[in-house]
């Protein structure tokens, strides 16, 4: 899994080289941004999964996205996953840390895995975040503790299995 910053206009074509000439059709880019950008040089594997304005995004859809990363991971050993997202890049932080729990890969607990990717790529998860950014991961760290969150979407509870 890499996580990336936004690539600038100038900087697409680049990228797109490196991506494709490193790994050829096994890589799967997620746009988390709120800006699309020409994804054709990526060989359209890009998936955009935009949430204006910085909202935290309805469980359902993170859950989504962590079933439609598993599965392209799953599907060929040799896949990976690039993440981007704005100026701050805690929206991919947080989705990455979201995965390793996910999966059970070797993390529990979210906050754990947010504090260790944090770590390794020299940042400050206490300074990553905004308040209510912290506030949504929180939540969704009490649901990998065995929490049953309801949303006010829909009458029943969003379940793991």
């Amino acid at each position: 899994m890499l996580i990336i910053p936004f690539p600038s206009e100038e900087k697409v074509l680049a990228l797109a080289g490196y991506l494709n000439d490193k790994y050829g059709v096994n890589y799967l880019l997620f746009n988390l941004s709120e800006h699309e950008y020409n994804i054709e040089p990526f060989k359209n594997q890009v998936t955009n999964c935009s949430f204006p304005g910085y909202p935290c995004p309805p469980l359902e859809a993170i859950f989504i996205l962590l079933k439609q990363m598993d599965s392209w991971l799953q599907s060929d050993p040799a896949n990976v996953l690039v993440i981007n997202c704005q100026a701050t890049m805690a929206r991919s932080f947080v989705l990455a840390a979201e995965y390793l729990c996910f999966c059970r890969m070797k993390y529990k607990d979210p906050i754990e895995a947010l504090n260790e990717l944090c770590d390794m790529n020299g940042f400050d998860p206490n300074l990553l975040l905004f308040p209510s950014q912290q506030l949504y991961f929180n939540y969704f760290s009490k649901i990998f503790q065995g929490f049953t969150v309801i949303s006010p979407f829909t009458s029943s509870p969003s379940i793991l299995h």
